[in-house]
């Protein structure tokens, strides 16, 4: 039966479509799986740079602490002796507990912006 099957060229064809099944049944499954497959969760994180940002009295300054290296990357001296820093991420300010004004930091310039005048009841937090 198997002479007469590949004297026909049935054998061949026969696998021809057997192999073009299996790879067509393995496409399948593979694509079906992509499509149902859920993923992984993830977790949406704000990340800053480590840096912090500290306060020198003795040297009337205030300076940028790259916390991974322990390295003092940056400084800006505030007009005014008696001042504290406020941070949030990447927003940085000097408070000038005296004069009440507010001074916001560049980090990327290591630079003074202009001060803003508070009213005399502000309270900054």
């Amino acid at each position: 039966m198997t002479r007469l099957l590949g004297k026909l060229g049935l054998k061949r064809r026969h696998k021809k479509i057997v192999t073009g099944t299996a790879f067509g049944a393995a496409v399948a499954v593979v694509v079906t799986g992509a499509v149902l497959y859920p993923g992984f969760k993830t977790t949406e994180v704000e990340l800053n740079d480590g840096g912090v940002w500290v306060v020198s009295k003795s040297k009337n300054a205030v300076g940028r602490l790259n916390y991974p290296s322990r390295v003092l990357d940056g400084a800006v001296t505030p007009a005014s002796t008696t001042f504290d820093i406020l941070q949030d991420a990447g927003e940085v300010f000097v408070d000038d507990e005296s004069g009440s004004t507010l001074n916001q930091v560049s980090p990327a310039n290591m630079r003074l912006g202009g001060d803003k005048q508070l009213p005399g009841a502000a309270d900054v937090s």
